[in-house]
């Protein structure tokens, strides 16, 4: 997949002059900008939602901005990564919401399996937390909601498919079966019991903003230290992840954010979670 779930920190994390954890310029941890999270935190908080549940939050910057939308809501926020959970504390303690919103580390799919509930449910960018496919994600959402519920989820899918040469210039071992197309993302919520309320689609600034985001201060860091013993290293990674945007998956994958509500029941398809 490209580079959208994970910071990655320098191989010596103890060593302060190392190279710094990437993503440290992105306000989000998807393609999307302020105005955009500004349009989907009106739609998600149309209902006046009271607990609002992020699942794979990262460092839940959506979430935070959400609670603060609407005074006296609560939100939860979990993600596997106990880096990022720090660094969305800090940010909650530097927004003063921290008394309102807990995030802890914690696997989705275990809280998707409790009997956790939420008015407001926000996914972008993390089915892979929540299951092998959107469709698995989307059913164990479901299961956190009740008639009503909104949901923000964002997923990557396929704008053109690749072909094989397209493939093998993209992430290791890149397949089709790596994302998805956009109209079988939909049905798969209709069929988990949601309803399409609005769909977003990442542009190609909001693509090119996170990429470049995702590296910028570690090619920053590179520029003042380059004669640094981790800087080769570093500099080859930076390079490689350059080709795999530029020659593979730019212009063939999209981010789409749909904007759904949980219907009176599930959909009546047999939707199942086989990932």
């Amino acid at each position: 997949m490209p580079h959208m779930e994970t910071p990655i920190t320098s191989q010596d994390a103890t060593v302060p002059s190392g190279p710094p954890v990437n993503g440290l310029d992105l306000a989000f941890g998807s393609p999307m900008s302020v105005t955009r999270s500004e349009q989907l935190i009106t739609e998600l908080t149309e209902i006046s939602p009271r607990r609002i549940i992020d699942v794979g939050c990262g460092w839940a910057e959506q979430l935070l901005r959400t609670v603060m939308a609407v005074p006296g809501a609560h939100g939860l926020g979990v993600d596997l990564e106990e880096q990022d959970i720090l660094r969305g504390q800090e940010r909650a303690a530097r927004l003063g919401v921290q008394d309102r919103v807990e995030l802890r580390v914690q696997d989705g799919v275990e809280l998707a399996g409790t009997a956790e509930s939420a008015d407001a449910l926000i996914c972008l960018g993390s089915w892979h937390a929540l299951g092998g496919s959107p469709a698995a994600a989307l059913l164990r959402l479901r299961g956190l909601a009740a008639p009503g519920t909104r949901l923000l989820f964002g997923v990557d899918h396929w704008a053109r498919l690749p072909d094989q040469d397209r493939l093998a210039q993209m992430w290791e071992g890149a397949s089709l079966s790596d994302s998805h197309l956009l109209p079988d993302v939909v049905e798969a919520a209709a069929q988990a019991g949601w309803r399409l309320l609005d769909l977003h689609e990442a542009t190609v600034d909001e693509w090119n903003h996170f990429e470049c985001g995702m590296t910028r201060n570690q090619e920053e860091w590179l520029l003042e230290n380059p004669d640094h013993p981790e800087a080769p290293a570093l500099r080859e990674r930076l390079d490689t992840l350059r080709r795999s945007w530029l020659r593979g998956h730019h212009g063939h994958m999209g981010f789409a954010t749909l904007v759904l509500a949980a219907g009176s029941a599930r959909g009546e398809s047999g939707a199942s979670i086989s990932g």
